[in-house]
């Protein structure tokens, strides 16, 4: 891939480009989650796709029952490895 010629009037900017670390805050939540949010959430997708596993098997609509079984797994694992302490 070629490079584009660099204009010289934007060589005022070069202290912007490169690798940047930001962090967000907001005053009415928290700086940290509880340890319990993350699995909690994990766990209530995970429910969500049974539900919808159960409505697609109700229809009849089995090509989209393993999306649902793929969906259930991954959140169940997060949910038990965050519970643990454990990053994904």
């Amino acid at each position: 891939m070629h490079e584009l010629p660099r204009d010289p009037a934007l060589d005022h900017l070069d202290a912007l480009v490169g690798a940047w670390t930001t962090e967000a805050t907001h005053p009415l939540l928290p700086a940290s989650t509880p340890g319990w949010l993350a699995p909690a959430a994990a766990f209530v997708l995970a429910a969500t796709a049974a539900l919808a596993l159960a409505v697609h098997a109700v229809r009849a609509e089995w090509s989209l029952v393993p999306i649902n079984l793929v969906l259930i797994a991954v959140a169940l694992v997060v949910a038990a490895r965050r519970w643990k302490g454990i990053s994904p």
